[in-house]
């Protein structure tokens, strides 16, 4: 991959910087080689785009942004990316915000699902693919408060995003295969997180999230859960220092939730287990650097079976 990013901005506020206006260019060029099994998809792209930002601010209470852009890509054509962002903060503690806008991107298959190289399975692409296409948006808020007079924290958010294409790799079709085609169908997902966090005692912080996934993607015909995305996600964190950040100790717990597994014909199961892995660090700090040791899945969980007909290696 070759590439070449230029930037050029022009920025203007008044009315003591309530007010702010961004606009200029941009020139992008990627030249991308890639090739699989005889097959070339080298691809060039040449970029030029315009841009134009508008902030309103209101002290330390609101602010908007609300922003538009226009590339012209040499393979994919012509592209509007609106966006809107809005930010509101009823009290010091309390943030809420909202956001929504379009956006694109050209996908690099074989880079972006290198796991297949790692299976027996055909891969086939099946069409000249497009640029992926979506729209996103979502809310957010977060509030600072105390208990038992030590500082917490809560952080929520729900995020939703529909493509208008997208690039689909099924492994529903066939166990043999992996197709590659542009989306035939609907394909969304939906995302909530839940965040809390708490310094019970000094230097000592305690940190609990919870994100439920809704991924569907139409492959062979049928709208259903995209193979292999978690729906549920667990992770805890606890973390210590000694005085003066001399000595720090870091223990994550995370809970994996159950995901589709694609067809395969020999998998008695369709979808994988709960389980949870830990990770463990300790950090020296010294003057003019860091040491540290660490260690992950300290409780050696292992995929059971993971790889089918492992004793027939050309099969």
């Amino acid at each position: 991959q070759k590439s070449m990013n230029t930037n050029f901005i022009f920025l203007k506020g008044w009315n003591e910087d309530k007010h702010e206006l961004k606009f200029g260019g941009s020139f992008n060029y990627d030249n991308f080689d890639e090739s699989f099994n005889d097959s070339a998809f080298a691809r060039a792209e040449v970029i030029p785009g315009a841009y134009l930002e508008y902030t309103f601010r209101v002290k330390e209470k609101f602010s908007a942004v609300a922003g538009f852009r226009y590339d012209y890509n040499s393979k994919y054509g012509s592209f509007y990316t609106p966006r809107l962002h809005l930010k509101y903060n009823p009290t010091d503690k309390t943030v809420l915000r909202l956001t929504g806008g379009r956006g694109y991107r050209a996908a690099n298959v074989f880079t972006e699902s290198s796991t297949l190289m790692a299976s027996s399975r055909t891969v086939n692409v099946l069409e000249e693919l497009d640029a992926e296409v979506s729209w996103n948006y979502g809310i957010s808020a977060s509030h600072q408060f105390k208990i038992l007079g030590r500082d917490a924290s809560v952080y929520t958010s729900f995020y939703r995003t529909d493509f208008e294409n997208q690039v689909v790799v099924d492994l529903d079709e066939s166990a043999f295969l992996a197709n590659v085609y542009n989306l035939v169908g609907v394909s969304y997902s939906n995302s909530l997180q839940v965040e809390f966090g708490i310094e019970p005692v000094k230097r000592f912080q305690i940190k609990a999230a919870y994100k439920w996934n809704d991924v569907q993607m139409t492959t062979a015909g049928k709208l259903r859960t995209k193979q292999l995305v978690k729906q549920h996600k667990i992770l805890t964190t606890f973390s210590y220092a000694t005085n003066f950040n001399k000595w720090q100790f870091d223990l994550s717990t995370h809970v994996h939730g159950p995901s589709r597994i694609p067809m395969t014909a020999f998998s008695p199961s369709t979808q994988s287990p709960w389980h949870f892995t830990m990770n463990m660090q300790v950090t020296k700090r010294f003057k003019w650097f860091e040491l540290y040791v660490g260690a992950e899945n300290l409780t050696n969980f292992m995929q059971k079976d993971a790889i089918i007909a492992a004793d027939d290696a050309y099969g």
